[in-house]
């Protein structure tokens, strides 16, 4: 039985991670902002790239004490006459990798790791402004 959605490969974008060390800046709980986008090409539609990304906190470290911005990547395959939309089950897959880049590289050090919990991705994907773009080059990566 073949699987109709095939896992390639993944890469890290991007990770910036800031600790103020100085002082401490009182914090505020701060949700993270976690963003996804879809990447399709025109002539192939069953080739897509999912980028998922965390942003954390105040780059300038000037209202907070860290900051924290990583993007994952993942580059999928489905079947071509598959008529269901496959991005939940996409993130549902990359997630994890985020979530464990993300503890990964704030357990280094004396401060608390940062544990992302799981999320309901059906949901996420329902309240985020996700977006679809036709981006030919992207794929020129891989």
């Amino acid at each position: 039985m073949k699987a109709i959605l095939n896992f390639k490969q993944y890469e890290i974008e991007e990770i910036n991670y800031k600790v103020n060390t100085l002082h401490e800046v009182e914090e505020l709980s701060l949700e993270p902002l976690i963003l996804c986008n879809v990447y399709r090409t025109k002539d192939n539609n069953s080739k897509f790239i999912i980028k998922l990304g965390l942003e954390f906190g105040d780059e300038t470290l000037k209202t907070t004490n860290s900051f924290l911005k990583c993007v994952v990547t993942g580059v999928f395959e489905q079947e071509a006459e598959t008529e269901i939309d496959l991005t939940p089950n996409a993130v549902a897959i990359l997630f994890p990798y985020l979530r464990s880049l993300i503890s990964d590289v704030t357990s280094k050090g004396s401060r608390d790791p940062i544990i992302l919990p799981p999320i309901n991705v059906n949901e996420f994907l329902e309240q985020s402004e996700t977006s679809e773009e036709d981006i030919e080059e992207e794929f020129h990566k891989f």
